[in-house]
C-alpha cells in the first residue's frame, strides 16, 4: 500500500510540475509583444550593426526604452540586438522596415510597427538625402513587409 502511494504521489508531482511548465511557456509567449520575419536585399547597417543579406526573424519582447529588438539570421546561429526606443506613432498600416539603398548596400532607416502603433527611427533622412533619393541619383527608399507570427 505504502509502495502504491508513493507512485502515486510521485504522478501528481510530475503532473503538476508539467502544468507549471506549459503555464510559463504560454506566459513566456504571450510575453512577447511582436515577432515577424523579414528579407533583407542587401548588406544592411542597422544602428552600428551589418547584417548581410538574407532572411531574418525579428523579436520584440517588450516595448520598454530599456529592451532590444533579437535579430536573428534565418540560416545558422547568428544574433544580433539592436535598440529599440519609440520615437513617434506608426507611420502605416504595415509592420515594415524603411530603408535606402545605394548600390549593393542599404541603410535601415526606421522599424514601424502598426500593429504595436509606433515607430523606431534609427537615422534620419535628410532632406538633401531625400531630395536626391527622390531625383533617382543615389539610390532609392525601400519598404520591407515585416511579416508577423
Amino acid at each position: 500500500m505504502r509502495r502504491w502511494l508513493s507512485s502515486f504521489h510521485m504522478a501528481n508531482v510530475a503532473v503538476v510540475l508539467a502544468a507549471i511548465g506549459m503555464l510559463a511557456t504560454a506566459a513566456n509567449a504571450q510575453s512577447m509583444r511582436f515577432v515577424g520575419t523579414f528579407t533583407l536585399p542587401c548588406e544592411a547597417s542597422w544602428a552600428g550593426a551589418v547584417l548581410p543579406a538574407g532572411d531574418y526573424k525579428m523579436t520584440l519582447p517588450s516595448v520598454s526604452k530599456d529592451s532590444f529588438i533579437r535579430i536573428d539570421a534565418a540560416r545558422g546561429n547568428a544574433s544580433v540586438y539592436i535598440p529599440q526606443w519609440s520615437t513617434g506613432d506608426k507611420s502605416g498600416d504595415k509592420d515594415m522596415i524603411v530603408l535606402t539603398v545605394t548600390g549593393d548596400r542599404c541603410v535601415v532607416r526606421a522599424l514601424n510597427l502598426a500593429d504595436l502603433d509606433m515607430e523606431i527611427t534609427y537615422k534620419p533622412i535628410s532632406k538633401e538625402e531625400l531630395a536626391s533619393l527622390q531625383s533617382g541619383k543615389s539610390g532609392r527608399v525601400l519598404a520591407l513587409v515585416a511579416v508577423k507570427h
